[in-house]
């Protein structure tokens, strides 16, 4: 059904019987009825007109029928035509006119038909005809030979072309425990700290302080309640506060024994300072205070200890011996809570101690606000306070390490870098990571003789980032490794160190830095006379002293007594104190002023409160590694600069940013051949140093010279040729 039919029988309308369709007219019948015009009937179409006539038409010209197709024109022809010029039909056509001639029709002057064609005119006759002028002959004229800057310039090109481009070889990290050839990093990266991207320079020790009486075996930091800061050291014999005005003697009455291989280890606890050699009973002593260290505790058991820690409000002692049980290699004991004088195990205090079963001795314990960490020769656990009947929890992180060498352990906020029996390790309190693998772990222990773990010191460098670990190498050289934990770099120095740890400097009023500057120059021998409570000091020469200077005399019995300068004769000084004795004589006598200070204002040692990087130099000293820059030497592992080729080398450019620095290399033919380095080069003016060597391999040795000043040194660029395969 259609849709009108459908529509219909919706409204109710009759469906009316489809007509017949009518026949669809065509077009042109359409057309003229659309415009009222009768539709002519079977119009014979015409035929097809020629694109002429049909143009004819549109002029209003009608196109005659039948007339032949006229012959198609030329080009020319129909220009013509165009033109209004008549061309006869059939004309043979024209000879092809060349431009000169048509351009000479166009300006009105007549070309001759099939003229011979004129010679070519040169661009200066043509010029001149144009201007009217006639044409002047210019002389030919020799090319001058190029300038002295037209010469250097073509032979720069050449060497551009013919000068190889230089090799840059940066100081990667320093990795001795692989192979020199193909060594991706350093193979030796001596007396600089790494840094992020090279290495910088290293300074050298520089006392601050007088000496201790024997070698240092531990020594700590400290702040009081009033937020002044202290250092204090043991010996052999006696426990110290160290000053830069002056290092006093705060032992105990018939001071102390510490045994063979043994040495000193601090802890502060609130206000006291706590301090244990395991030869003698723990002593401790408020930080600050007038008097000296005494026994620690004042419980019924009082255990000596190896290694103390302080984990939350507890003191902890690892490693102990009392009277009771003896000697308990694996025993961790506590104190009472908030009670470091109480040792004795009672429920109520929450005092006790816990055996390890496994494991092997107490090595160190790490304190903590939160927990502990428990070292032992094969084993770390983890110590938290549970309260209870349990009070502590242990819990073990790691059953496969723990630390032969106790005093490798050094802490730094929540990460414990330490020496286990595989290499260099640091643990986060979960588990642990190596640190030395494929890098220095080998060396270390190659170099390391484990008769002298009492030996080995560690310390933070908190404003480099490194930790730092000290050691007896081979043959008796000092060795000190750094580690920066955030670029995973190593370096190493030979210094001679007793101990390294973090001092902490005291902060000087301007007064009190003229105590302690020392004016060498003005050293001298004395002899003091007493005379109503003054001293009067003869001396070698007055020159350069003066009234209201202080002056530092250090007696036989190593006391340091410091006064003003009251009077200055023709060849003696007078001071406000009375000396003990005329039997002094013979000492040393110091003008001191803030004038001739060492190490200047600017130096950490003077700024108060800061932690800085330091040591006890083998003059039982403390002193700070910001003296003078150490010579510095770096070497890079062994290459084929020309893969497959013998490579001559004939230039070198250290990166390397101040100092008086000299490169040397090594070549050989075959990785069997002996290294050796030939004779060391100088920069010249431009920064380069002259080499000379052809070899397969090659190696290249970086010096920086004392006391240069310097920052980076990032590597070395390298010319070298290829050459021969033999």
């Amino acid at each position: 059904m259609s849709l009108t039919e459908r529509l219909s029988k919706l409204n109710g309308q009759p469906t009316p019987i489809a007509p017949k369709k009518p026949e669809r007219a065509k077009l042109t019948p359409r057309l003229a009825q659309n415009q009222g015009a009768p539709a002519a009937v079977a119009v014979e179409p015409r035929p097809r007109e020629k694109l002429t006539e049909r143009l004819v038409g549109m002029n209003g010209t009608p196109a005659p029928l039948g007339v032949p197709e006229q012959p198609r024109k030329r080009l020319t022809e129909r220009l013509a035509g165009l033109s209004g010029q008549t061309t006869p039909v059939g004309a043979p056509p024209k000879p092809r006119v060349s431009l000169t001639e048509r351009l000479g029709g166009l300006t009105g002057r007549g070309t001759p038909v099939a003229a011979e064609k004129a010679p070519r005119e040169s661009l200066t006759a043509r010029l001149g005809a144009v201007v009217e002028r006639p044409a002047v002959s210019v002389p030919a004229v020799a090319k001058p030979a190029p300038g002295l800057h037209a010469r250097m310039v073509e032979n720069y090109q050449i060497l551009q072309q013919t000068t190889p481009a230089l090799i840059t070889i940066p100081f990667a990290e320093w990795l001795p425990d692989l192979p020199d050839y193909l060594n991706r990093g350093a193979t030796v990266a001596k007396n600089v700290i790494p840094v992020e991207n090279d290495y910088g320079p290293l300074g050298a020790l520089d006392p601050a302080t007088a000496a201790l009486n024997a070698k240092a075996l531990g020594a700590t930091a400290a702040r009081d309640t009033s937020g002044n800061n202290y250092n204090y050291a043991g010996d052999v014999s006696k426990l110290y506060e160290v000053r830069a005005s002056g290092v006093t003697d705060k032992s105990k009455g018939g001071g102390y024994s510490t045994g063979t291989g043994e040495v000193w280890e601090f802890v502060l606890y609130g206000s006291t300072l706590i301090a244990s050699n395991y030869s003698d009973d723990v002593q401790g002593i408020v930080v600050g205070s007038a008097g000296l260290f005494a026994d620690q505790f004042t419980s019924t058991l009082t255990p000596k200890a190896r290694h103390l820690a302080t984990i939350r409000e507890f003191l902890f002692l690892g490693n102990t011996n009392d009277t009771t049980d003896g000697a308990v290699p694996n025993r961790t004991w506590w104190s009472a809570s908030r009670d470091a004088a109480d040792m004795d195990p009672d429920a109520q205090t929450q005092s006790d101690f816990e055996d390890r079963p496994a494991g092997g001795h107490v090595q160190k314990i790490v304190g903590g606000v939160e927990y502990g960490l428990l070292f032992q020769e094969e084993a770390i656990t983890r110590i938290t306070y549970a309260g209870g009947k349990a009070i502590f929890q242990f819990d073990s992180i790691d059953r496969k390490r723990g630390t032969p060498i106790p005093n490798s352990v050094i802490g730094h906020g929540r990460m414990v870098y330490f020496l286990s029996e595989e290499g260099f390790f640091v643990t986060d309190g979960a588990q642990s990571y190596p640190i030395g693998a494929n890098a220095v772990d080998k060396t270390f222990w190659n170099q390391f003789d484990v008769a002298d773990i009492a030996l080995v010191s560690a310390t933070i460098d908190p404003i480099n980032k490194i930790v730092a670990w000290a050691f007896p190498g081979a043959g008796g050289v000092l060795k000190i490794y750094f580690y920066n934990w955030e670029t995973r770099r190593w370096s190493e120095a030979e210094v001679d160190v007793e101990i390294l740890f973090n001092p902490v400097s005291e902060g000087f009023t301007l007064e009190e830095l003229d105590a302690v500057a020392l004016d060498s120059a003005a050293d001298t021998t004395l002899s003091a006379n007493e005379a109503g409570g003054q001293t009067i000091i003869s001396v070698t020469s007055v020159s350069g002293f003066s009234v209201n200077d202080t002056a530092r005399i250090t007696l036989n019995d190593a006391t340091i007594h410091q006064s003003k300068i009251n009077a200055v004769g023709a060849s003696t000084i007078t001071i406000d104190d009375a000396l003990p004795s005329a039997a002094d004589s013979g000492k040393r006598f110091v003008r001191t002023t803030i004038d001739v200070l060492t190490p200047g204002l600017d130096s950490a040692q003077w700024q108060g409160g800061g932690i800085n990087f330091g040591a006890f130099d083998t003059a039982h000293k403390l002193a700070y590694f910001d003296g003078s820059n150490l010579a510095a030497t770096i070497e890079t592992g062994e290459t084929e600069l020309h893969p497959g080729r013998i490579s001559k080398v004939t230039k070198a450019r250290p990166l390397v940013d101040g100092g008086t620095i000299t490169v040397a290399l090594a070549g050989r033919a075959r990785i069997q051949d002996t290294v050796s380095f030939g004779g060391s080069g100088s920069l010249d003016d431009i920064g380069e140093v002259g080499l000379l060597d052809e070899s397969r391999y090659h190696r290249f040795r970086v010096k920086v010279a004392a006391g240069g000043s310097w920052t980076h040194a990032q590597g070395i660029q390298i010319q070298a040729t290829p050459m021969g395969t033999r």
